[in-house]
């Protein structure tokens, strides 16, 4: 099988299949019609990625899943008759081709229509006719149609379309006036004059809007919902009753948590923004009563495992803030006053290929080589996770392939460095001088490298099993019992198999961690509804801040607002299999706030969804949180 096929396959796997597509008429020819051969080349590397990509400026080619739930909700069978409404670059329309008899798709525009046409002939597609017309004229001579799918987003419904569906068919659309409102509609035609329509939950389809005069207008939140994934406002007094309050002392929350995971070894600790007041003010009590009275001993730090032997030297992490801020300085300064007492304590980071810095020290290179593309890699290592699927991240992507040709040099480079730190840690005798582990890094170091400077989301999945071997390694070196509290993202601190990101092969520090200990791991997670976030302009950059706009209505922060507490706890761990454990494990959006958040594309680049039983052991609710002060304390 070629890369290309084995590209192919895995999209399939990993972004629809796993999301509960089963289809095998779409599934097999989501395999067969090459994603690739409709993006730009300068694109083409990304084709299998869950993300929009541009063919130029005026079109975007869905992702895989977002043409699998279109077509799936639309009931599709061979022999069928579907009108489209959108060919744009002709991707769903390729694959419609395969799955049903025949396809009249209309493209309003002319400098669109003929260019996909032509595509759409060179992939054999011959049972699809391509018509340039207004979209709300349809294809009346052909009518009537077993369905109508429409792949753009769209201000109203389009009624002129609805005589031209059979009596039987369904209509398939995504309403809502902006990105974030977004939602999945199928009208059933029931009888001449009749229609019956469903939300089905969330989409995120191309922004490119249905904008006609005789459109209906159409409020997607008054239609019945009948979706697993659609909000369920009824479980939010569940919750209310299961919930444990508590008031703005944060002293007295964090010793009840702390009391909680007392019998844990690793506690992971992790907010919804690492720019949130409140959640690092929380994070470091926490910490402090868990070091000072429940017996733990370290505190591991997502970053820079160098320049961090002592609770003196605090780990480097990006950004620099979300470990040097005013909620936190007290914490440092009483672990390094207390880091000559009769029970040391550590600070460390974990991270013993010093990611921030090996970026630092490529990005200094690449400015000096080639500017723009030094730009266009910050862009992209600001996502370097893999829920962060925004088109904006490719924009570059011309200067990335540029880049692409300095990487061979600069990841042998940075591995030369490694290897001279990991010489200088074995005669420092530093805990990841660890033989095992250093011959283990020391085989990956050049794979692990290129990867991180490609930016690719597996690189993601790639450090956290770093990760998860120096905390392993760090736990040996203190006799097998140090007991850790580990400060990382939210999405890293829980368990990624409860997420899409899991569907999808991705593994989080929390996840692994979880599997080699068992119970004996605690994974903590906090959220937000709305409010203000600080966040760095582009990755290592300046702070600003941000606004956080309300949940998603599809959103577990959502429900959670909905319980009207500003402030609780809530144990996921002991819930049971009652009802407030059901209202909380169907599957729902989350969204985290990461290095760089724009929150006018938030559906599309900061939410993936999950069930937050199985993500986390305890949650902290703020309903309103403030930005993070990042002057000196």
């Amino acid at each position: 099988m070629h890369a290309v096929d084995r590209a192919q396959e895995r999209m399939v796997a990993e972004q629809v299949v796993s999301r509960g597509v089963r289809d095998p008429v779409l599934l097999q020819a989501l395999r067969e019609v090459p994603r690739e051969a409709f993006v730009s080349e300068r694109h083409r590397e990304f084709a299998w990625h869950d993300v929009p990509l541009p063919l130029d400026a005026s079109v975007e080619v869905l992702p895989a899943f977002s043409v699998a739930m279109l077509l799936e909700a639309s009931e599709l069978r061979p022999g069928h008759r579907v009108l489209e409404i959108g060919t744009g670059a002709g991707y769903l329309t390729a694959v419609l081709s395969r799955v049903v008899g025949l396809v009249v798709t209309i493209e309003w525009s002319a400098t669109r229509a003929g260019p996909a046409e032509e595509r759409l002939r060179k992939l054999g597609c011959r049972n699809v006719t391509v018509l340039q017309r207004p979209p709300t004229v349809g294809c009346a001579e052909a009518a009537p149609f077993d369905a109508i799918v429409v792949s753009t987003r769209c201000m109203g419904l389009p009624t002129p379309l609805l005589p031209q569906l059979r009596v039987g068919g369904v209509f398939t659309m995504s309403v809502g006036e902006t990105q974030r409102a977004q939602r999945l509609l199928r009208i059933r035609r029931t009888g001449p004059s009749a229609f019956h329509p469903e939300a089905l939950g969330p989409a995120a389809l191309v922004p490119v809007l249905v904008r006609v005069a005789d459109a209906q207008p159409m409020d997607p939140l008054a239609v019945p919902v009948t979706h697993l994934r659609a909000p369920d406002t009824s479980p939010a007094a569940v919750l209310r009753d299961v919930c444990e309050p508590f008031a703005d002392d944060f002293d007295a929350v964090a010793a009840r948590l702390a009391a909680r995971v007392n019998g844990s070894q690793v506690v992971l600790v992790g907010g919804a923004s690492d720019g949130t007041r409140q959640f690092h003010a929380l994070r470091a009590r926490l910490t402090r009563r868990l070091l000072e009275h429940e017996g733990f001993d370290v505190l591991a730090i997502d970053g820079d495992v160098e320049g961090a032997a002592s609770a003196s030297d605090a780990p480097v992490a990006s950004p620099a803030w979300s470990v040097h801020n005013p909620e936190t300085a007290s914490l440092l300064q009483w672990m390094c006053a207390s880091a000559s007492g009769s029970r040391p304590l550590t600070a460390c980071g974990l991270d013993v290929f010093a990611r921030i810095r090996s970026l630092r020290t490529a990005l200094r290179h690449m400015q000096i080589q080639d500017a723009h593309a030094a730009d266009a890699a910050r862009s992209r290592y600001a996502s370097l996770t893999p829920w962060q699927c925004d088109a904006e991240a490719f924009d570059h992507a011309s200067a990335m392939g540029r880049l692409g040709r300095m990487v061979p040099a600069l990841a042998g480079r940075l591995a030369s460095l490694h290897a001279r730190r990991v010489a200088t840690a074995r005669v420092a005798g530093r805990w990841y001088a660890d033989p095992e582990l250093v011959e283990r890094m020391r085989r990956e170091a050049l794979s692990h490298y290129v990867e991180m400077l490609r930016g690719h989301p597996e690189a993601w999945s790639m450090r956290n099993r770093h990760l998860a071997d120096a905390l392993h390694t760090l736990q040996c070196a203190r006799g097998g019992q140090a007991r850790v509290v580990v400060w990382t993202s939210g999405p890293n601190a829980g368990h990624a198999g409860a997420t899409e990101m899991g569907a999808r092969g991705e593994a989080s520090l929390g996840q692994l961690v979880r599997e080699r200990l068992g119970s004996r791991a605690c994974l903590i997670g906090m959220g937000t509804h709305h409010g203000t976030v600080t966040v760095p302009g582009a990755w290592d950059g300046a702070p600003q801040v941000r606004p956080v706009p309300d949940a998603h209505r599809d959103s577990c922060e959502r429900l959670l607002h909905e319980t009207g507490v500003p402030r609780f706890l809530l144990p996921l761990r002991t819930l049971g299999n009652g009802q407030a454990h059901a209202a909380l494990a169907t599957p729902r959006l989350q969204r985290f706030c990461g290095a760089v958040y724009s929150p006018e594309s938030e559906l599309r680049s900061h939410c993936y969804q999950t069930s937050l039983p199985a993500q986390f052991d305890e949650y902290v609710w703020f309903d309103q949180t403030e930005a993070l002060a990042t002057g000196p304390a």
